[in-house]
């Protein structure tokens, strides 16, 4: 169950960033964001994502110890 989550979650955070850098609107010169705001957005987005893999690992684990 582990190892699906963690798939799950890269292939969450990969296809975020890429759609992250697909936004970017190349070739308009005063809207375009900086590398520095494209690699912020993605660190904000990569911890709000891996928060939830956290939370749900935490929730998992309190449903597994009260089945046991």
């Amino acid at each position: 169950m582990k190892k699906l989550v963690a798939v799950a979650v890269f292939g969450l955070m990969g296809t975020l960033g890429v759609a992250a850098r697909v936004d970017a609107r190349p070739g308009v010169d005063g809207m375009e964001p900086t590398d520095a705001q494209v690699e912020a957005a993605l660190d904000a987005r990569q911890k709000l994502v891996l928060g939830n893999l956290l939370r749900v690992q935490q929730t998992a684990a309190r449903t597994a110890a009260i089945h046991r």
